[in-house]
């Protein structure tokens, strides 16, 4: 797997963007055999390492729940691992950011939470592989 920090209209023309304001900051392609991770060039260093964490849990995906389509599941399931990140950082007040910030994955963010209470962390990865939508 590559990894590949890019500039914004690098970006936009990977993402297929055509409208510019829509801001991606990380994108994971796979193509054949070939896997990349790009992310934005310049990003603040927690916001780069979330946005790492969220690409590279789209990585995992790929390989262990290939099947997978559900973006609610895939994006909440990414936005988990970020959350898991910082708190691993120790960066509590930005995890909390994730859960109190109104933005796309918050509430796909919440479900996979509620889901790891239920199941455990190693309970949501199982759940995650059996997925087949």
């Amino acid at each position: 797997m590559a990894f590949r920090l890019v500039d914004a209209p690098t970006m936009a023309r990977l993402r297929g963007l055509v409208a510019p304001g829509q801001d991606t900051l990380g994108l994971y392609r796979r193509q054949n055999h070939v896997r990349v991770i790009y992310v934005l060039y310049g990003l603040p260093m927690l916001v780069f390492r979330i946005t790492a964490a969220h690409e590279y849990a789209h990585a995992w995906q790929a390989e262990h729940c290939p099947l997978l389509r559900n973006d609610f599941l895939r994006e909440g399931h990414a936005e988990w691992v970020a959350y898991h990140h910082l708190l691993q950082l120790g960066s509590h007040k930005a995890a909390a950011r994730m859960l109190d910030e109104n933005h796309p994955y918050q509430k796909p963010l919440r479900y996979l939470l509620n889901l790891e209470a239920q199941l455990g962390v190693e309970g949501v990865n199982a759940y995650m592989m059996r997925i087949d939508d």
